[in-house]
């Protein structure tokens, strides 16, 4: 990695480490608008668009299976969360997963807006997951084609994309993985959870299943909750993955990644919006929203 290269990619490194320090809760902040649902903190623009660059410099197809909606998490589970951050059970919630609309534009006149921590220009917004409008919406991926437009107005082009090959050594063969590579597996597992990938979609939602194996023993909790992949995966993006990245030969792509993409610029205000999002919810990772009145 070029010298000037290195030093933004550290200041980034830096900045997404401090949303994996453990943080003391504190009081959810008054809002001088109607107070709008949580959400996951996936869904907010500048994390969703770092985690979908990531993706797509990665494997274009699992940047398909990202969302291409988002909905609130139903305000049954987003209470059980602030007082268990690690998840709740998600058979006790299940039947709150019914596209509950309240935040959809014109419905009544309101529309949630992202705190001013999680907010991001109106160029870029305009690219993030609108909210879904009818339920069929929820959990659909972005698909290919999608996907391919967005990471082309983002400045991802063919020749910055992983070859198959590179991407296999990236996550490892099953069984012979690092513990880097694992989370890299798990944190890309639970950001695709969409409809045609998971038995239980929540990608819309930002959340995922701790045991999605054993989904009737198994929690409910956003993607970046304590102990999560996606929590963990800053850490490897602090270094390790420029390790994997010159042991798979793919230095020079990652370099272009940085340079070609706003990739550090979201990652800065990702960082914001998921530093404010876990202090404000006590450790459960859910970005508030306020709706006008």
């Amino acid at each position: 990695m070029s010298e000037h290269t290195r030093r933004y990619a550290l200041t980034f490194f830096g900045a997404m480490l401090l949303a994996a320090s453990p943080v003391v809760a504190e009081n959810r902040p008054e809002h001088s608008q109607i107070p709008g649902p949580d959400y996951g903190v996936a869904l907010t623009p500048a994390v969703y668009f770092v985690n979908f660059l990531f993706m797509y410099f990665s494997n274009p197809h699992n940047a398909a299976n990202m969302p291409a909606y988002r909905a609130p998490i139903p305000p049954q589970l987003a209470t059980c969360l602030l007082a268990n951050p690690e998840g709740c059970r998600y058979v006790d919630y299940q039947q709150y997963f019914n596209g509950q609309d309240v935040c959809s534009e014109g419905k009544g006149g309101d529309k949630c807006r992202w705190t001013l921590q999680c907010e991001v220009e109106p160029s870029s917004q305009r690219l993030a997951p609108p909210e879904f409008r009818n339920p069929d919406q929820i959990n659909e991926p972005l698909g290919i084609t999608h996907a391919t437009k967005l990471a082309r107005k983002l400045g991802i082009d063919e020749e910055i994309v992983l070859t198959p090959e590179e991407y296999q050594c990236l996550i490892g063969i099953p069984g012979q993985r690092s513990p880097d590579q694992d989370t890299i597996v798990e944190c890309i597992y639970d950001l695709t959870n969409s409809n045609g990938v998971a038995d239980i979609p929540l990608s819309s939602y930002g959340l995922s299943l701790d045991d999605p194996l054993r989904p009737s023993e198994s929690r409910v909790r956003s993607v970046c909750a304590p102990q999560a992949p996606c929590l963990r995966m800053n850490k490897v993006l602090a270094g390790p993955l420029e390790q994997l990245a010159a042991k798979c030969d793919f230095s020079d792509k990652l370099d272009r990644l940085f340079i070609k993409t706003p990739l550090l610029r979201f990652g800065i205000l990702g960082d914001v919006c998921q530093t404010s999002s876990i202090m404000s919810s006590g450790g459960a990772c859910m970005a508030e929203t306020t709706r006008r009145r």
